[in-house]
């Protein structure tokens, strides 16, 4: 139980950290390319666990309909919202970018309403009320803020969060028991092969690499891009998409709390207090939503 936990908590701090070196990145990678590059490595990095995998479960999935499945959660998870949310950075600060992006726990309550006609017990839906607003006071209390005004980079973040929410909602029972390797190797090659048509060679081929570069898009494409999605993919076995979801809202404090690490700052006691008050209703609302949650529903 511990490690699920941990597994869980696990994937907003390496989703900070991703989003803080993809504002580095694009700052000389155009969007569509640094999707591209960003699905191609993943999908690279896959290749030896798919040809030693030896679960026999994963042959009995793959069938045209499992293969649909995984082109549907390739388009709305690794290209549009990959492109969406990467082109956001060109126009607005990372933790910008991740306070949108905490709105991922809403599109799933919406979703839930919608499509499966559950409605979100009080309780649930006050502690992740709550849990929003202390991260927003808790980014508030910094100077990351300082100076906003609407760009075109916050509409491109509210449409990435759309498509990665659908993704998310569907993404279990489309995928069905499939290992991740395998699965995410058809999603990230699946991604790289639709991108590779649309990018500009000559875009890719002007790339001015450092060996500082490369070193950050390997670690913004395997260890902050790769990890989280497998360790995703493996909580969605144990947890309700809502409950995945909602551990996006701890992203902004644990970003800005990268960010003070690297620049050796020491965060205010304030935002320290609203940061773990975010992280007690996080759980909370995830303890009462698995407590109260219909069958079946997200």
């Amino acid at each position: 139980m511990f490690a699920r936990y941990l597994a869980l908590f696990s994937i907003p701090t390496l989703i900070g950290a991703s989003w803080l070196l993809g504002g580095t990145l694009v700052r000389t990678i155009d969007p569509l390319t640094l999707s591209f590059l960003r699905n191609l490595l993943s999908a690279t990095a896959l290749i030896p666990f798919v040809l030693t995998s030896t679960k026999k479960e994963d042959m009995r999935l793959a069938s045209l309909s499992w293969f649909t499945g995984q082109i549907f959660l390739t388009i709305t998870g690794r290209v549009l919202y990959y492109y969406f949310a990467t082109r956001s950075l060109l126009s607005i600060r990372p933790v910008e970018s991740i306070l949108i992006a905490t709105s991922l726990p809403l599109y799933l309550m919406l979703f839930a309403f919608f499509i499966q006609r559950t409605i979100i017990p009080l309780r649930t839906t006050l502690t992740g009320i709550l849990a929003v607003g202390c991260t927003v006071l808790a980014i508030l209390r910094t100077n990351a803020m300082a100076g906003f005004a609407w760009q075109p980079g916050h509409s491109d973040m509210i449409i990435a969060m759309l498509f990665f929410a659908i993704h998310l909602f569907y993404y279990s029972r489309l995928t069905g028991s499939a290992s991740a390797s395998s699965t995410l190797f058809l999603q990230f090659g699946a991604g790289a092969v639709i991108m590779a048509t649309i990018i500009n060679r000559a875009t890719l081929q002007s790339i001015h690499w450092t060996p500082e570069s490369i070193i950050q898009l390997l670690i913004f494409a395997i260890v902050c891009n790769l990890v989280p999605f497998i360790l995703v993919h493996r909580c969605l076995r144990f947890f309700p998409p809502l409950v995945v979801g909602n551990v996006s809202l701890l992203s902004p404090v644990l970003a800005y709390s990268i960010q003070c690490i690297m620049g050796k700052k020491t965060p205010d006691a304030i935002f320290l207090v609203l940061a773990f008050a975010t992280a007690i209703f996080v759980f909370l609302s995830n303890y009462f939503w698995e407590l109260d949650r219909p069958d079946g529903a997200i």
